[in-house]
């Protein structure tokens, strides 16, 4: 028998141990927790415990390509982030005690596209269907990841992957400012982006009254 899915109830420090285990052996891993902020927690436990492997040295260039790879073959079936700020003094301190995570917001789609588009590893298709319309299903977020059709939410975004930008940490429209990819040039740039109809983001700016 082969096993390709693995389901995991609770996500305390066995469970999110057994999350890690799973994913890294390529399976598509499912934890499910109690409410939002227990299953916040198991994130950053996992999160955690990848960040000291690959500072080990036990993350290699096979894991990084495993990855890719089942995103590709819908083995993984979202790309998401986790858009929770935190403020400098919570992060500019003992590595032990800062705070989990890091922007990835407005990096997300330039980094899918670098990695998966630009490679031949997804088409822009597949990258609406993980980034917009299978996270909305999977939410059950009804009016979001729609087909751009009359009579459908006006959910629009408008991005020119021809563009370049550097990362710039303090350019970034996020309260934090925590970015890997600082100083890295990535293709692409979002012009703007439309919700309800309603322009949140025009000529690369944030409209009046949007905040991060």
């Amino acid at each position: 028998m082969t096993i390709a899915r693995l389901g995991v109830v609770g996500g305390g420090l066995m469970g999110s141990g057994i999350t890690e285990v799973g994913a890294r052996a390529g399976l598509s891993v499912v934890t499910v927790e109690v409410d939002d902020d227990a299953a916040k927690r198991a994130a950053e436990r996992v999160e955690a415990s990848l960040r000291k492997a690959e500072q080990r040295g036990k993350l290699t260039a096979d894991d990084v390509a495993a990855v890719r790879e089942g995103l590709a073959d819908g083995t993984i079936d979202i790309v998401a982030t986790d858009h929770a700020p935190h403020p400098m003094e919570d992060k500019e301190c003992e590595f032990a005690a800062a705070a989990f995570g890091m922007i990835g917001l407005e990096t997300a789609l330039s980094i899918v596209q670098q990695t998966m588009v630009d490679t031949g590893a997804l088409t822009w298709e597949q990258v609406a269907e993980a980034m917009s319309a299978r996270p909305a299903r999977i939410g059950r977020v009804a009016e979001h990841g729609r087909p751009l059709a009359v009579g459908e939410p006006a959910h629009v975004v408008l991005y020119d992957p021809s563009a370049t930008r550097t990362v710039t940490p303090g350019d970034t429209a996020s309260l934090s400012r925590n970015t890997p990819y600082a100083g890295h040039e990535l293709p692409g740039r979002v012009v703007a982006t439309f919700l309800r109809g309603v322009p949140t983001v025009l000529s690369g700016e944030l409209t009046e009254g949007v905040h991060a």
